[in-house]
């Protein structure tokens, strides 16, 4: 008996695609350490039910499907191999890009995913994968977590992919983005932080149309909020809240990093991200804790009266 296998024995891997649902010919693997892989197929089940003198069910079908679920993973300043050029970019700013960007785009770039079960005892492919919602977080003593909500096009299992692919063995650079390397500012002026939540829906349809498998899978809207937890110090924020001001805005500076162990740019240490909020509306405030008393900010993201997007995010690597 060979038993049930390890799930830490299990590695995922992601692919860009160049037509949406399709591997590429000569695909270039990124590996992604993830917390866990959460996308598998889920059918549509069709149920007859005409009347017919009974009340129990004589039919149960299945009509359509596709896979969908979440990818939880972290941040890392690695460059790993297959990011290396057009443009050279971290792993965090590969996972941010497809978790973030493109906000007016309805038919988003997609990705195929391979979780290699076992190893190959259930292994599966997702193809033509697109983030419909995605969410960051931080929190004291904690590293970023990220979190993807995705749907495909199609799933294929281990008849098909019968051997994921290899391992590399240089996986030095698997270190973390921590809480404790965040900076934030707040209307201009440094501001502490106990924890923070930045989120995003794209309100994802898919659509099959007279098939078992997608047809379309487009992003209709895009719903973008932040809420820090601060020192609850004083009631300059309650204030704003009953003011009901409909021209009070805010803008909020976001700087996330995480060591890049000599893969980066020669002679810096840390690949950096800067992330611009540009006009924040706050919506509610509410008090935490038992003892030392927080207070969180609900803030909605929206996009200014310029060119810029709700938010912007510059990399570079730093000494």
């Amino acid at each position: 008996m060979s038993g049930p296998y390890i799930k830490r024995k299990s590695w995922l891997t992601l692919v860009t695609e160049s037509t949406w649902g399709t591997l590429p010919g000569s695909p270039v693997y990124i590996h992604v350490p993830c917390e866990s892989y959460g996308v598998k197929f889920v059918p549509v089940n069709r149920k007859g039910a005409p009347a017919a003198g009974l009340l129990q069910h004589h039919h149960s079908r299945d009509v359509k499907g596709w896979p969908s679920g979440q990818i939880p993973v972290r941040l890392f300043g690695w460059h790993p191999p297959g990011l290396d050029d057009s443009p050279d970019m971290s792993l965090a700013q590969y996972l941010m890009t497809l978790a973030f960007e493109n906000p007016e785009t309805g038919d988003l770039p997609s990705f195929s995913s391979e979780w290699t079960r076992g190893p190959n005892v259930a292994n599966k492919r997702h193809l033509g994968m697109r983030t419909g919602g995605a969410s960051l977080t931080g929190s004291e003593d904690q590293a970023l977590l990220l979190s993807l909500t995705c749907a495909g096009k199609d799933e294929v299992g281990q008849s098909v992919m019968t051997t994921g692919n290899s391992l590399p063995n240089d996986r030095f650079g698997f270190i973390e983005f921590l809480f404790e390397h965040c900076e934030f500012e707040l209307n201009g002026s440094p501001i502490d932080v106990g924890s923070f939540t930045w989120t995003v829906e794209r309100r994802q349809v898919v659509k099959c149309y007279n098939s078992t498998r997608p047809k379309i899978i487009r992003a209709t809207d895009f719903v973008e909020t932040f809420s820090i937890s601060k020192p609850f110090d004083s009631d300059v924020w309650c204030d704003e809240v009953r003011a009901l001001d409909p021209t009070s805005f805010h803008e909020l500076t976001m700087t996330i990093r995480g060591p890049h162990l000599d893969t980066g740019e020669v002679d810096t240490e840390w690949t950096q991200g800067v992330i611009e909020f540009g006009k924040l509306k706050l919506l509610t405030e509410e008090e935490q804790g038992d003892d030392i008393v927080d207070q969180q900010l609900n803030f909605d993201v929206l996009k200014p009266d310029t060119a810029d997007n709700g938010h912007t995010i510059t990399w570079s690597d730093e000494a």
